[in-house]
């Protein structure tokens, strides 16, 4: 099972994705490369707004099965990060409610009522 979070902790954004779908044999698991390439595109485009001065702080750890991500942005960031983590959400919240044994979805950053 893949587990999402999102949430917000001391004025920075923390997303942490955990496991493995178990969808189908490695490599042809459907559910793991959608969640994949979820997390490592936002990892991506945050370290892109990091290098446009964006963030204050931006910590990515990642090994298999495993991404954590904490950002604190700048005022002047604020806007594009949060719609950056929005965007990641609600693609996990897609995952979670297609795919709802492989994938969970826990979030405190926005409001859970647009399902």
């Amino acid at each position: 099972m893949i587990r999402a979070a999102f949430f917000q902790r001391e004025g920075r954004f923390c997303t942490c994705i955990r496991g493995h779908a178990g969808f189908a044999p490695a490599g042809k698991d459907i559910v793991c490369a959608g969640a994949s390439a979820l997390a490592l595109t936002l990892a991506s485009c945050l370290r892109r707004e990091e290098g446009r001065g964006k963030l204050r702080l931006l910590s990515i750890q990642q090994e298999p099965g495993r991404l954590e991500i904490q950002a604190a942005p700048t005022l002047s960031g604020l806007e594009r990060i949060s719609a950056l983590l929005e965007w990641a959400e609600e693609g996990f919240r897609l995952l979670a409610r297609q795919y709802p044994e492989y994938v969970t979805l826990e979030s405190e950053l926005w409001s859970t009522s647009r399902e």
